[in-house]
């Protein structure tokens, strides 16, 4: 099952634990076709539909109690992952076909003639910003992500500055590698703590976070120049 990528379309669950979002992914780039027929190429009145449906289903999931179906929520509304139940299907298929609608609402000027209000692109990213600091927020964090990404795509440049800076694109280029690979520096979190606080340094705790994100970071430049990159080749080299 996971060898095929297949594992969290409610079969089994993931030896790699990030790769569940990666098996569902898989799922929704084999169905992106026939998406496109009800995203894309379809009515605006159909393709309206089809985004309102997605939301409420984004919605419907963030309110199911963990009692009632365990998506691994782990007291998080849109933290669902559990391998072997429907919850993650759902979740990536919903956010894949608002990603399809984000495209489409990017061909429209009217939409992005709004979007490139001083107002809209300013207002936007202190909200998300905000409302990440707020529990129980998830849902409305999604629904305004498709906003979000028309603001970069947009006229404003503040933001595009901001996400051109060498480091931070840089981090955008390995963050495939550093999805997979964090959780490898996860768990030798506990084990680093208590060796530093054995030495009685200050502020452990910031210590450790930062040597954590370090290592996650070293790692994760690893994989991408050494499998990531080497792999993609591979690929191309068989698929020609």
């Amino acid at each position: 099952m996971n060898f095929f990528m297949i594992q969290t379309w409610g079969f089994s669950m993931s030896y790699l634990v990030p790769s569940w979002s990666i098996s569902t992914e898989f799922a929704a780039y084999i169905l992106f076709p026939a998406l496109l027929s009800i995203t894309y190429f379809c009515s605006a009145r159909r393709a309206i539909l089809t985004g309102i449906l997605c939301l409420l289903i984004i919605i419907t999931l963030s309110l199911i109690p963990e009692e009632l179906i365990n998506f691994g929520k782990d007291g998080k509304p849109m933290n669902i992952w559990k391998e072997d139940t429907f919850g993650p299907f759902l979740r990536c298929l919903s956010e894949f076909i608002l990603g399809i609608l984000t495209f489409r609402m990017y061909k429209i000027d009217n939409i992005m003639s709004l979007i490139n209000r001083n107002l809209v692109a300013t207002s936007i990213p202190i909200i998300l910003c905000i409302l990440v600091l707020i529990n129980g927020t998830d849902f409305i964090i999604i629904g305004l992500f498709p906003i979000l990404i028309l603001i970069l795509s947009g006229k404003p440049k503040m933001l595009q500055n901001l996400f051109s800076m060498p480091p931070v694109y840089f981090l955008g280029v390995v963050s495939y590698s550093l999805y997979i690979c964090h959780l490898m520096t996860y768990w030798i979190k506990p084990d680093l703590l208590k060796a530093i606080q054995e030495y009685h340094i200050p502020h452990s705790h910031v210590i450790t976070l930062i040597s954590q994100i370090v290592l996650s970071v070293a790692v994760s430049t690893l994989c991408y120049n050494f499998i990531e990159k080497p792999g993609r080749r591979i690929l191309r080299k068989v698929l020609e």
